[in-house]
């Protein structure tokens, strides 16, 4: 039932997601101490993925009080019970229903990042990159290197490799962006308009390279895609645009 709350891209942007996640942590916690049914673990765990309460513990603690607080972070420190270790020993399976996955957003309910912008945010970056390691490179040679060439080939054939893993560990890190798609509002998401997990984001980046070997093809087909990119299906990702907040 709480689904509802990824389908606007408004949930990606850090103001809106703080306020809304504040008023309905005090709305939860005084339905809890009001009597009402308790929230399930997995209610409050999804909710807790979304808006990142544990890592607010100590400021909500502050607004709320300890002790309005205690009542849904004990739900998120119990362990949940273990439910393979109890349907073995009662005997086999089909005694626990099967959670089901929350449903991929479809892609007419997010803001994709545009084509044109996605290629500028590209070129930012490989600037970014080739500009860092020719810095890096003629250092290294100025101080490690008798030689008279110049590192600036070396930094320049090194410039693919180094956006690679740049993108690999900053798309699946908590800005979910390479600086070029940060500073045009874009972050790259799973279908459920979730963080990238970094086996997942591998993945992505794996795509991109095998696709990137046709790029000449590869460049005509994407321009139709509405900024929904061939490896970005492949890998079941977004790349989405954000409102900053004002």
């Amino acid at each position: 039932c709480w689904h509802f709350l990824t389908r606007t891209p408004l949930i990606l942007d850090d103001a809106f997601n703080r306020r809304l996640g504040h008023a309905l942590f005090a709305v939860l916690t005084e339905q809890q101490q009001s009597g009402q049914p308790s929230l399930s673990y997995p209610v409050v765990r999804y909710l807790n993925g979304l808006f990142n309460w544990e890592g607010q513990r100590r400021w909500l603690n502050e607004d709320f009080g300890e002790d309005t607080c205690d009542s849904l972070f004990r739900i998120l420190d119990d362990t949940p019970l273990n439910q393979d270790a109890i349907k073995a020993v009662r005997g086999g399976q089909g005694v626990f229903a099967q959670k089901k996955k929350p449903p991929p957003v479809a892609p007419e309910e997010v803001i994709m990042g545009g084509y044109l912008l996605r290629m500028l945010a590209f070129a930012m970056d490989m600037f970014l990159v080739v500009v860092g390691a020719i810095f890096v490179a003629e250092v290294l040679h100025r101080f490690g290197s008798s030689s008279d060439e110049s590192g600036a080939p070396l930094a320049i054939i090194l410039a693919v490799p180094l956006y690679l893993l740049m993108a690999l560990i900053m798309e699946s890190s908590p800005m979910q962006s390479t600086p070029g798609k940060q500073l045009l509002g874009m972050r790259v998401t799973n279908r459920r308009l979730q963080r990238l997990h970094p086996l997942h984001n591998a993945g992505r980046i794996i795509v991109f390279c095998l696709t990137g070997i046709l790029w000449k093809v590869i460049f005509i087909v994407n321009a139709f895609m509405k900024g929904h990119l061939l490896h970005d299906r492949i890998s079941r990702s977004y790349v989405i645009q954000y409102r900053k907040s004002e």
